[in-house]
């Protein structure tokens, strides 16, 4: 009885216009025969019905499409990162080294990470005793020329291509031996110049 009663009274509303949104009133009328009747017209010994009130309309289904991946690959800056350097050592010579070189030479290794990069204009820088006597050098491998005897301080330094220092090593000590032109008897002693004698005239 409850779901005919419901099927026919949609049937009912659609046929009076309810279903656009009509807000009339519907009767129902029992007939002495007992057959029911609806009607939107009242009707002596008809009952207004209480209607439910109609459930909202259901939102249409969410969207199932996916976009295709992009195959463009993404935008750059065109402006590289700079290079970070995490060390920056002397390796040669080692600290407190005794440098035995008559000529004053000295070879100066460096250890570099990462890679010194010359292509952003990134050079080495060697300090001697404080002052800079190598600058503009682009290998981790240097020799200095003509050092004076004694101890001496050295460190480097990465510059960049504006002139910034970039990194700085740790400073070493190192001792330049040369040998004195003053000692050059076997004895170890100085040579003494010895004058040649006057020839012998009469008078």
């Amino acid at each position: 009885m409850g779901r005919n009663f419901l099927q026919r009274l949609i049937v009912i509303l659609i046929g009076l216009g309810l279903a656009a949104g009509a807000s009339a009133a519907v009767y129902k009328y029992v007939g002495p025969d007992g057959q029911v009747t609806y009607s939107d017209r009242p009707q002596q010994g008809a009952k207004e019905v209480e209607l439910p009130p109609l459930a909202p309309a259901a939102p249409p289904p969410a969207s199932t499409f996916t976009p295709p991946a992009t195959t463009f690959a993404p935008a750059t800056s065109g402006e590289e990162k700079p290079t970070v350097y995490t060390k920056l050592d002397i390796v040669k010579p080692a600290n407190d080294e005794a440098v035995r070189e008559n000529s004053g030479a000295l070879e100066i290794n460096l250890a570099i990470e990462p890679q010194l990069d010359t292509k952003a204009g990134h050079t080495v820088t060697i300090l001697l005793d404080g002052k800079p006597v190598l600058e503009g050098q682009t290998t981790p491998r240097v020799q200095l020329t003509n050092v004076d005897r004694g101890t001496h301080s050295l460190q480097a330094q990465i510059i960049d291509a504006k002139g910034a220092m970039l990194a700085s090593s740790g400073g070493i000590t190192f001792h330049m031996k040369r040998i004195s032109t003053l000692f050059n008897s076997p004895l170890g002693s100085p040579a003494l110049s010895v004058p040649s004698a006057a020839p012998f005239s009469k008078p």
